[in-house]
């Protein structure tokens, strides 16, 4: 059983030698598996395939970002895989879901919902974590779905919850949106896997303020092609469009629900774009005049700097002559060598004790 399991690599490069493709919570839920006679399987939140890879069945998956879809097909290629969303009509009903526990609260009761909602009534969803992330919350939602609950034991730091008899819910995504109104920009529309689910995220708002108040109102007022990389629930496009009226905006995510996020945000504006995306692969023909990003910095609970490293490479790409990026980013985060590799004038426009927002040009 572990060497099935260790033999599920990244797809990715990383300079964080503490990442793993796997952990103990994946080889837990294999090896509940083996003990249930099943044909249909969902398995949601799988990071790099350890458990669609060992597991048999008509196997579909939901992991929310490109990250992870890529990295199931990487490690299975041999399956048959069928990927699924909260988003689509799958018309498929499950005899197993095997769910690995999300870091947070809220996207655990998401994925939970969803989950249910695709379970037969004689169906068994198991789920695992790592025991030092779960809390006594996080064991008590698992009641609101199932009559049957049994808390397995602890193997080699991870936990496993085995649920059956699943209480009747009819799924609607749209029941989860977080909508937050803020400076008379259109409300900003958030799902909960997507980061700063519950509050407005600070960083994303410095950037936008930094942005704004870098340009005249006169430059304002000319046409640009404008990127949000790593877009989220699109708060930073939010701001930028109501003053950038003549500009077509381009938003790109990985996340399929900061995708959903950012449709539903900017569904009233026409002169906007989203995209399901890794960087700009999706749209590799096109450059921009200003490119803004909010880079992520956690991978399965860990801090690891590599996506942010490599979304700066991708805005150099496909950054125009005199283009300009904008980056926000944590001021314990040492991103100011990297980005002076990558431009020949970087400059800080706006620090506070939490953030640092770099402009960035080619010249």
């Amino acid at each position: 059983m572990n060497n099935k399991v260790m033999n599920v690599q990244l797809n990715f490069a990383t300079t964080d030698k503490n990442l793993r493709a796997w952990n103990s919570a994946d080889e837990y839920l294999v090896r509940e598996a083996e003990f249930i006679d099943y044909e249909n399987v969902l398995v949601v939140n799988d990071f790099m395939g350890a458990v669609s890879k060992n597991i048999e069945g008509n196997i579909f998956c939901y992991s929310d970002t490109l990250l992870s879809e890529d990295g199931i097909k990487f490690n299975c290629l041999e399956k048959n895989i069928t990927f699924t969303t909260p988003y689509d009509f799958i018309g498929v009903k499950f005899d197993l879901v095997l769910l690995k526990i999300p870091k947070s609260l809220e996207e655990l009761d998401f994925y939970l919902a969803f989950s249910t909602s695709l379970l037969k009534s004689s169906g068994v969803l198991i789920a695992s974590g790592m025991q030092k992330y779960l809390t006594k919350n996080f064991y008590e939602l698992f009641s609101k779905y199932f009559n049957s609950i049994d808390f397995l034991l602890g193997i080699k730091k991870a936990k496993a919850i085995s649920c059956k008899n699943p209480k009747p819910i009819n799924f609607d995504f749209r029941n989860f949106i977080k909508v937050f109104k803020r400076d008379g920009i259109t409300p900003i529309k958030t799902l909960p896997p997507v980061f700063s689910y519950n509050k407005i995220d600070r960083a994303a708002l410095v950037l936008a303020y930094s942005v704004l108040e870098d340009f005249s109102d006169t430059d304002k007022l000319k046409s640009f092609n404008i990127a949000d990389l790593g877009c989220g629930n699109a708060l930073i496009t939010a701001y930028l469009i109501e003053a950038f009226k003549k500009s077509e905006f381009f938003c790109f995510d990985n996340s399929i629900s900061a995708v959903e996020s950012a449709r539903l945000t900017l569904a009233k504006y026409s002169n906007v774009s989203i995209f399901r995306s890794n960087f700009f692969d999706v749209k590799k023909d096109l450059d921009f005049d200003i490119i803004v990003c909010n880079p992520p910095f956690h991978i399965e609970q860990k801090v690891v700097r590599d996506i942010a490293f490599n979304m700066f490479k991708e805005a150099r790409k496909h950054l125009k002559e005199n283009g300009v990026v904008y980056i926000v980013a944590n001021r314990n985060l040492p991103y100011g060598q990297t980005l002076s590799r990558l431009f020949s004038n970087v400059s800080d426009i706006a620090t506070n004790p939490a953030y640092r927002v770099y402009k960035c040009k080619l010249n």
